[in-house]
């Protein structure tokens, strides 16, 4: 039996360091100050009582950790793993291999690395395991764009199509109950 769950996706802060760079895997910092503005909003955009979920990179468990002393990780919520990609400049990336990824999104591992299906099954993995435990409380989850692209569209509130494309901000909240 499925049960219902609450679960609300936060995309960790900006990274300057990854300003038009490829960067999923690769473990760099957030915009701590930017961070620190963000927060009030952000918890008055929450509900009063949740529990937290983090990707295991550190500009997302900095801001998980604002958001709760104790939290959990789950490698099921880290972005796409872009291989060999990973801190290369996107002008640099061979334009042959972005034209085959974007022919193939579905089954090419950019770089090397993962594919848009294996992010899907991590995802659906994830959810999976959030309705099996019959969990009263919201979940917040603090992930990357990549995973929030997924998991809206899998939720029908963004078109398939639209789904590689759509603007996903930083710390806004994004609600769906599965």
């Amino acid at each position: 039996m499925v049960f219902a769950v609450q679960v609300i996706l936060l995309r960790h802060s900006p990274c300057p360091e990854g300003d038009r760079r490829c960067y999923g895997r690769l473990d760099i910092a957030p915009d701590l100050p930017g961070m620190q503005t963000a927060l009030p909003a952000l918890h008055a955009a929450l509900p009063e009582a949740y529990d937290v979920w983090s990707s295991p990179a550190q500009r997302c468990q900095q801001l998980a950790a604002q958001l709760s002393p104790v939290y959990l990780t789950s490698t099921c919520l880290q972005e796409l793993d872009f291989g060999v990609w990973e801190g290369m400049p996107w002008d640099e990336v061979p334009r042959a291999e972005l034209d085959a990824w974007a022919q193939d999104i579905w089954h090419f591992c950019p770089g090397g690395g993962e594919s848009a299906s294996q992010l899907q099954t991590r995802w659906q993995t994830f959810v999976d395991g959030l309705q099996s435990e019959r969990l009263a409380r919201p979940q917040v989850i603090v992930t990357h764009a990549g995973v929030i692209r997924m998991a809206l569209s899998d939720a029908g509130i963004i078109p398939a199509h639209d789904r590689w494309q759509a603007r996903i901000d930083h710390m806004v909240p994004y609600l769906i109950d599965y």
